[in-house]
């Protein structure tokens, strides 16, 4: 909430952007500080003194701006000339000099009845949604932060797996498990090819690109973490290998599960890459 009760923020009724096209989260405190200006301003008795009338008509101007200045990012159009005209009417009696006649004000105040009758129709039809979390994962952590969840070792993670694991995140808050599934392997798939050196101490990496392929091949290298070969193995055999299936159809409860595997076998490599030398992400 606003620190100032008056105010809806810098941001207005649309708050900053998500990566996800054609998507906007919106400010609903917003609309309900906009509600109480207006019903304060529709209070306003005739005879109001004049400066009360020109601080209503500020708090109103002041939730109203951004709805008309801020419509670009989600169509609200129908109600804009009312708006307008409604702003107009409140910087006439915010920029008033003597007192404010009765007519003057009941003008501007069916100018909000007005404003309020096309918003209520335009609101009305407005597409919004409410998304639910998946499991502990808030709709906006999953859409804008996924990566987070590995903690301090995020900062091992390379740029091609930090996207991977952000289009996952985007994936499971929207319910696509199967979609979310393939961008968490191929998250895992791309720690493995780009850490493979680093793992191998130098070895040549395999000539097939596949994840057995790699697997295959840590495990023939002396001194390698059992550990880690267990994550991954435990990954490919009982998690990738039959998901891949084009038959297969994953719920967003499934994909969750998948998260805690694919998070721990990621986490392992990251925590083995990190007490060898040559560790920084790609």
């Amino acid at each position: 909430m606003p620190s100032d009760p008056f105010q809806s923020g810098d941001d207005g009724w649309v708050i900053g952007d998500i990566e996800v096209p054609n998507m906007k989260k919106i400010n609903v405190y917003y609309f309900y500080s906009l509600a109480r200006e207006m019903n304060r301003f529709h209070r306003l008795p005739p005879d109001t003194e004049w400066l009360d009338v020109v601080i209503g008509a500020t708090m109103l101007k002041r939730q109203l701006t951004p709805l008309v200045e801020k419509s670009e990012p989600v169509a609200i159009h129908t109600c804009l000339p009312e708006a307008q005209s409604l702003l107009a009417g409140l910087e006439g009696l915010i920029e008033s000099k003597v007192a404010i006649i009765p007519i003057q004000l009941a003008d501007v105040q069916n100018a909000a009845y007005k404003f309020e009758t096309t918003l209520e129709t335009e609101l009305r039809d407005l597409e919004t949604y409410f998304v639910l979390p998946i499991g502990i994962y808030s709709t906006t952590a999953l859409l804008t932060k996924a990566e987070e969840m590995f903690g301090e070792n995020k900062e091992l993670l390379p740029a091609i797996t930090v996207k991977q694991i952000q289009e996952a995140g985007k994936c499971l808050a929207f319910s696509l498990g199967s979609a979310a599934a393939f961008h968490l392997f191929a998250a895992l798939e791309s720690v493995l090819r780009v850490y493979y050196d680093v793992l191998s101490n130098g070895a040549r990496p395999p000539a097939n690109p596949s994840m057995g392929a790699y697997i295959g091949e840590l495990s023939e290298l002396p001194k390698v973490n059992n550990k880690l070969l267990a994550a991954l193995r435990q990954v490919k055999d009982l998690h990738r290998n039959p998901t891949i299936h084009f038959e297969t159809l994953l719920s967003s409860g499934e994909a969750l599960t998948l998260v805690g595997m694919i998070h721990s076998a990621i986490a392992t490599t990251l925590q083995v890459v990190s007490k060898l030398p040559s560790k920084t992400a790609r």
